[in-house]
């Protein structure tokens, strides 16, 4: 797989849409961030019922929090293990995705994470909800690094997700 461009074409009769990490509903602020989120190392092969499914619904929840809180902090991609499926022997099909967020309320900060395979996932997203720690144990990524280690610790460990389920502040 080194070395090789990887187009949209690729993506073509795959049965995988081009599920974008940074999605384009996001982008609204600059066309040139718009143009941006269609390049092809913004987006992977993702199941089309979890692309338009939970995948979205928690693309439009992060947005709902980021009006609410005033910004969140994001980081999300694709969790590729042993390569057993790829598109046209060039892109390799993730086994699940992960998203982690993080907003800052009244000076007091909270995270969440959630991990989907990579298939139609059923259910609500909080099925698929995790503390942040355990999305790092399995990504093997460290987030929020830049926070002061006692305020990083304790809300990486929360997996109570109170904070985000609450419908008003």
């Amino acid at each position: 797989m080194e070395g090789t461009r990887v187009t949209t074409h690729d993506y073509t009769k795959s049965g995988y849409t081009r599920g974008h990490m940074a999605p384009s509903g996001d982008m609204k602020w600059s066309q040139e961030a718009m143009n941006e989120c269609f390049y092809t190392s913004n987006i992977c092969p993702q199941d089309k019922e979890l692309n338009a499914g939970l995948w979205e619904e928690v693309e439009s929840l992060s947005r709902t929090w980021a009006r609410r809180y005033g910004k969140v902090w994001i980081c999300c991609g694709p969790i590729v293990q042993d390569v057993h499926k790829s598109l046209k022997q060039k892109v390799a099909v993730p086994a699940f995705f992960f998203k982690v967020i993080c907003a800052k309320q009244n000076n007091s900060y909270h995270a969440i994470g959630f991990i989907f395979p990579n298939e139609d996932c059923k259910g609500d997203i909080w099925k698929y909800a995790f503390s942040v720690d355990e999305v790092e144990r399995i990504t093997g990524h460290d987030f929020f690094y830049n926070l002061p280690d006692d305020i990083e610790d304790k809300i990486e460990a929360d997996d109570t997700f109170n904070f985000w389920r609450r419908r008003n502040d």
